[in-house]
Formats: structure tokens, sequence, C-alpha cells
């Protein structure tokens, strides 16, 4: 939540001292107090003037900065929409959709040549043995996850050896398939389609960050992030000069109660000796 509210002392204080003049109690005395009790009662007057200045700025500072968010998430869209029109357009332009077709034929024609040889291949001693070989370092790999004789550092080179040997199957239907020579124009066709959208998805991306639109969506969005930030800030600065203004203001409203309680004090002192004396 943007919005920061006082705390409940501050609220109390403002409370107590009264929005357009000094507190009931304060009032209750005015004209009968000494120099010293008037000046205390003018001083917190004061100071509980100023706190609710204060807390009236603070408020605006808040609603500033909350503004201020709403313009930031606002740029953050504008700026998503503009990059995202622009990446279709440039898409479009530079015929991405027709590399994309002619892509995916080709990945299709090189899979579907594959599958036949791959078939074929299962039925090899070759695999026979890459298979034998990869059950084997499972097996080694399980055993020494409860093998407690070697080294923290044998134990590992020997756990990285065997999920290697692992994986031998797949490598030697990898190997098969690259090294195969009715698969070597197919293959040769896809990577070369490969390196063309690599390089097209390439100008598009420079095409795009180069694009009017997106650097205006660009600019007003650090814009409105250095304004949120200048919102943050002052927001901070109120807040800790509102919260000093607040110890003094109760501070100024404890000693002026107490300089009136003192001075009530000894005037009743005073009344009870002339009586004394009658």
């Amino acid at each position: 939540m943007l919005r920061v509210r006082f705390t409940l002392a501050a609220t109390a204080c403002i409370v107590t001292l009264s929005s357009s003049a000094v507190s009931p109690v304060f009032a209750q005395t005015k004209g009968k107090t000494n120099g010293v009790t008037q000046q205390q009662q003018e001083q917190a007057k004061q100071a509980t003037e100023l706190l609710q200045a204060d807390v009236q700025q603070l408020n605006v500072a808040e609603q500033q900065m909350a503004a201020a968010m709403a313009n930031v998430k606002k740029a953050v869209k504008s700026a998503e929409e503009a990059e995202k029109k622009a990446q279709d357009q440039h898409e479009r332009s530079m015929g991405l959709d027709k590399l994309l077709a002619d892509q995916r034929a080709a990945h299709k024609d090189l899979k579907d040549a594959s599958e036949p040889l791959l078939n074929e291949f299962h039925k090899s001693e070759d695999y026979a043995k890459a298979k034998a070989k990869a059950e084997t370092a499972k097996q080694r790999l399980a055993q020494l996850k409860s093998n407690t004789s070697l080294s923290a550092a044998d134990k590992t080179r020997a756990e990285r050896e065997a999920a290697e040997d692992s994986l031998g199957v797949s490598l030697a239907e990898k190997n098969f398939l690259e090294e195969h020579p009715k698969l070597k124009d197919l293959r040769s066709s896809s990577a070369k389609i490969d390196k063309e959208m690599s390089s097209l998805r390439a100008k598009i991306h420079a095409a795009v960050d180069n694009d009017n639109s997106v650097k205006t969506a660009e600019v007003e969005l650090e814009k409105a992030r250095a304004e949120f930030k200048q919102a943050q800030q002052t927001v901070g600065q109120l807040r800790q000069k509102a919260g000093f203004d607040r110890t003094v203001a109760i501070k100024e409203q404890q000693e002026a109660l107490m300089a009136q309680m003192l001075e009530r004090m000894q005037s009743q002192r005073g009344r009870g000796g002339r009586g004394r004396k009658r």
C-alpha cells in the first residue's frame, strides 16, 4: 500500500492539540497565567500547528507518490505494447513467417528420414554394445551412492564418468545419424535454415530496439520512474520531519500542562494563606 498513514500516537497528538487554536486546557486559563506559562502555551500551539502542516504536506506527497506509481504502471504497459507492435511489424516485413515454415519443413524432412535409419541401427551390434555399456554404468552409479571406501574426490570423479557412460545410447544414436551419408544433404539444409533464422531474429531484435515508437515509450517510462523515485524521496523526508515535529509537539504540550498545574498549585496555596490570616 503506497499511502503511509501516521501512527496512532501521532494521530492522538493531533486530536489532543486542536486544529484551530490551543487546546481547551490552555484556553481555560488564557489571560490568567504568568509570562512563562503563557509562553509555553504559545510554543505548544505553534508546535501543534507545525505538526498539522506536516501531516497535510505528507498527505499531499503520498497522493503524488501514488499518482507517480500509477504513471509508471501506465508507462510500462505502453512500452510493452509499443514493443509488441514493432515486433509484429518487423517480423512481417522481414518474412519471419515464411522462414519459420521452411524451418519446420526442413526439420520434419530430417526427422522422417532419420526414423527408419534409427530402427535399423537399433538392430545392430554397435547399438547392443552401447546399450549394455549404459546399463552397466547405471548399475555402477547406484553402487557408488552407498560406497564409503572412496575419497570424496575419487567418488565424484567415478560418478561423473559413470553418468557419461549411462548416456552412451543417446550419444551412439547421435553419432550414427550425423555420420550417415543418406542424411548429409538434409542435415546441411536444416543447419542452413537454422543459421538464417538466427540471423533474421537478430535483425528483427535490432530493428525493434531502433524503432521510434519503442524509443519514445522507453523515454516516457524512464521519466515516469524518475518522477516516482523523487516522490518516494519526498515522502521519506516529510515522514522523517513529521516524526520529529510530533515529538516536539508532545514535549511542548506536556511542559505547558505541567506549568499550568504548578501555577494553579501556587495560586491555591496563596489563597489558602490569606484566609488563615483573616
